[in-house]
């Protein structure tokens, strides 16, 4: 609930199987109410509308906790979520280069042509590779971690936005160790990554009211997130308000 913007409730779930069948393994449906009547004003795509605000928010936390000059991106996992990361990133900094990797070659082969259109240049890489870039994307339902302390580059900024259960892990304990972490939620303490790390952690929300995270070059920042359901009632509203705008949508009587 956000007094000017309504009552939102999303159903969602995740179905991992689904990246077999060429589907996005989270599947939701989002109800979008009036916050004043309760009326029930719209109801929405929960899939495309999460895939979106997780890119959007990953792009608004590479702006502030990445370099400034960061140019080049490796991207671990290219499903649904490693293409909004990057169309997110794109548009927070001018990218030059990008490797992908994904266990099904056949999926990352179809990442770099739907990506195409980005003016970086895209290849497909390994798993070690895909870590040595200014930022760094895991989007995986990775039980173990696809990120190596050992092997990132001092200056990288890492984002984590596919391991969300306390049983995932997408970064090892030596990258937590040399990381300077921010999360988007307390929940993200109970996420596998981080839920016995006993250091300080920063929310995102601290970070786009001034608090300064990188203080240097040399700096390896970190951002879990696991999604909010702020997120999800902000992009409604706003795909609500364009729908009406732009008369799109179907009406209905329920």
């Amino acid at each position: 609930y956000v007094e000017d913007m309504g009552v939102a409730c999303k159903v969602v779930c995740d179905y991992p199987k689904n990246k077999e069948r060429g589907k996005p393994t989270i599947m939701g449906t989002i109800l979008l109410a009036d916050s004043q009547t309760g009326e029930l004003k719209a109801i929405m795509d929960g899939t495309s509308l999460t895939a979106l605000r997780t890119g959007a928010l990953g792009a608004v936390a590479a702006k502030y906790l990445a370099r400034e000059d960061a140019e080049t991106v490796g991207v671990i996992g290219c499903g649904v979520q490693g293409r909004k990361q990057l169309d997110g990133l794109a548009k927070v900094r001018d990218l030059t280069a990008v490797k992908v990797f994904d266990l099904n070659s056949d999926v990352m082969s179809q990442f770099i042509e739907d990506m195409s259109y980005l003016e970086a240049e895209i290849v497909e890489s390994d798993a070690t590779e895909a870590q040595v870039a200014d930022i760094v994307v895991a989007a995986t339902p990775s039980k173990t971690p696809v990120i190596n302390g050992e092997i990132v580059n001092p200056g990288t900024h890492v984002t984590s936005i596919g391991a969300h259960t306390p049983d995932a892990r997408e970064v090892d304990d030596d990258f937590i160790d040399v990381s300077k972490i921010v999360i988007d939620s307390p929940d993200a303490k109970k996420s596998g990554d981080i839920k016995a790390y006993h250091g300080e952690l920063i929310e995102i929300k601290e970070v786009l009211t001034g608090t300064k995270v990188r203080t240097s070059r040399e700096d390896i920042t970190f951002f879990k997130s696991v999604g909010t359901a702020l997120q999800d009632i902000a992009v409604a509203s706003l795909a609500y308000e364009k729908a009406l705008e732009k008369e799109r949508g179907m009406k209905t009587a329920i």
